[in-house]
């Protein structure tokens, strides 16, 4: 392995061979006529500059006759320059930067070709043998092109002195390295597939040329990453309307009955690129979901698209067969957040007009369950939950609407908690104040102090969030007896969110001096009103830790 082991034994293969001349009594003219050397060169230069004088002698016609075959070659020169690059990274074991490779190529063929040279690109053999003599610094690049130029110019009579038998060992021990390497060494390293491949493409390349061989291993390599990609779970994460829920608040039998009604919506959250192979097991996935589980049955089906890079054209028919599929067992098929590119692809095959009943597409996923849960809502069980949340007479002259829901929601926290101080809860509207917002005006401004608790009577408020990029999420919606602002009212922080009115809206705030009178002076109205605000939070954490453990399975 020292480095000058090599350069040592080129030098005494070239001593000794011409030592055996001397002792057979061999002239070099004898050598030459045995093959064992080089013919003599011509004198002069190897190299002549291109007639430029006769430019005007070609035939532009001709040429542009062959463009396609000009093209072919730059493609394969191209393919074989990072062929032959990611070949030497592999067995110097250093990293190459293929975008440099190209660019110096590039520069390189575009210089050569006013001297009418072929294309050239990094030549296998010499790098790993130079990585091989530990000689891995440009100089040596310079050197070889500095000697090379020397024997173009001046020095081609050189090479007929040169012994072929001592290139042809240095070829053949190069090519015994590359065969150890991949051919015994490989089937220790590879898989059988990747070796069985290298062993094609060596016998391709044996029997009929190199681009014959260079042919065959890429279309082995395309069939093998197909075949391997299509057995990359498409389907990131499956989720269902229990599991993921809308940020749109709602009052608790409302709440109750959609999670009693979310496991008619099924959410797959799709990855990566999406062909015939992928496509066809999300259709095979929900086949098996119909056919196996025909007492629990779906009512929506939806596809998240956020984290697809793209769609094959092959892949939009497995989708016009899914919705094919799940029309026949009544299931909407909802499409979410497909990017530009994707939806003109499937708006020739799938999101077709002739069917708009038996698809849905929307933005993103918050707005996709929103839409299912108006659905539910909407329904028969979503009429009586309604009625439900909609207390009767509360007392008189107490306002109705939000704050009607939320101190019937304290009322039944109240008897549950067997604390009768019903003329408490009344009270509460002297701490109080009314505000009233037009559409689109801000309440609460994200980063700045907020010493209010918001209880909305009527309207929407939409709770947003701006990240560090100025892109605005949406992290809540909600209508009459939607309570904001809880976070930085009891922890004292800047607010967290921004909350501004979706439509024209009226609001009643409590402020944090209030409350501590309203402590003070009405205890247990304070704690029942502390303590549905706290089970409110906690329902929401056991909502994350619910969507936390169906994403973690």
């Amino acid at each position: 392995r020292h480095y000058l082991v090599s350069p040592l034994m080129i030098l005494a293969a070239i001593a000794i061979f011409y030592l055996i001349l001397g002792l057979t009594g061999t002239t070099i003219l004898q050598a030459t006529e045995l093959g064992l050397m080089f013919e003599p060169f011509p004198a002069g230069a190897l190299w002549q500059p291109p007639p430029l004088d006769q430019l005007h002698n070609v035939e532009w016609r001709a040429i542009l006759g062959r463009s396609a075959e000009i093209a072919t070659l730059i493609l394969i020169s191209s393919i074989t320059l990072l062929l032959y690059a990611s070949g030497v990274e592999v067995s110097t074991g250093r990293e190459i930067n293929l975008n440099q490779e190209l660019r110096a190529s590039g520069f390189a063929n575009l210089v050569a070709a006013f001297s009418a040279s072929p294309p050239g690109y990094v030549i296998v053999t010499m790098s790993v043998l130079s990585n091989r003599l530990g000689a891995n610094h440009r100089l040596v690049g310079l050197l070889v092109a500095f000697f090379s130029g020397l024997v173009m110019f001046f020095g081609a009579p050189l090479i007929s002195f040169f012994p072929k038998p001592v290139l042809g060992g240095v070829l053949t021990f190069l090519g015994l390295t590359f065969l150890v390497e991949w051919l015994v060494e490989g089937l220790r390293k590879l898989s059988r597939a990747d070796y069985l491949m290298v062993v094609v493409i060596m016998l391709a390349m044996s029997v009929f040329s190199l681009l014959t061989g260079l042919a065959v291993g890429i279309a082995l390599a395309v069939a093998l990453f197909i075949i391997e990609y299509s057995r990359v779970p498409v389907v990131r994460h499956i989720l269902s309307g229990r599991s993921l829920r809308s940020r749109v608040q709602r009052p608790q039998p409302q709440t109750e009955l959609l999670h009693r009604e979310g496991k008619q919506l099924l959410i797959l959250e799709l990855q990566g690129y999406i062909f015939f192979g992928t496509a066809n097991r999300i259709y095979e996935q929900l086949k098996q979901r119909l056919e196996e589980h025909p007492e629990a049955p779906l009512r929506v089906v939806m596809l998240d698209f956020r984290r697809v890079n793209g769609v094959d054209a092959s892949a939009a028919l497995s989708f016009v067969r899914l919705k094919r599929l799940l029309r026949n067992h009544g299931v909407i098929l909802a499409f979410i957040q497909l990017a530009h590119q994707v939806q003109r692809q499937l708006e020739r095959d799938v999101l077709t007009r002739a069917d708009q009943e038996s698809w849905r597409l929307f933005p993103d996923l918050d707005h996709g369950v929103e839409w299912y849960e108006q659905l539910v809502l909407e329904g028969e069980a979503g009429r009586e939950a309604s009625i439900l949340a909609q207390p009767g007479v509360v007392q008189a002259g107490q306002e109705r609407g939000g704050l009607a829901l939320v101190f019937a929601a304290l009322l039944a926290e109240a008897e549950q908690e067997e604390i009768g101080d019903d003329q408490g809860l009344l009270h509460l509207m002297n701490y109080l104040e009314r505000v009233e917002l037009q559409n689109g005006a801000l309440l609460i401004r994200q980063g700045e102090p907020q010493p209010y608790l918001y209880f909305l009577e009527a309207g929407e408020i939409t709770v947003e969030y701006q990240t560090g990029d100025s892109h605005v999420v949406r992290l809540e919606s909600g209508g009459p007896g939607a309570i904001t602002g809880e976070l930085s009212f009891y922890l004292g922080i800047p607010a967290p969110a921004t909350v501004r009115a979706a439509r024209e809206s009226i609001l009643y705030r409590l402020p944090a001096n209030d409350l501590h009178s309203l402590e003070r002076e009405h205890p247990h109205t304070a704690a029942l009103l502390h303590r549905f605000l706290l089970k409110k939070s906690g329902r929401r954490v056991l909502n994350l830790l619910e969507a936390m453990e169906t994403l973690l399975d």
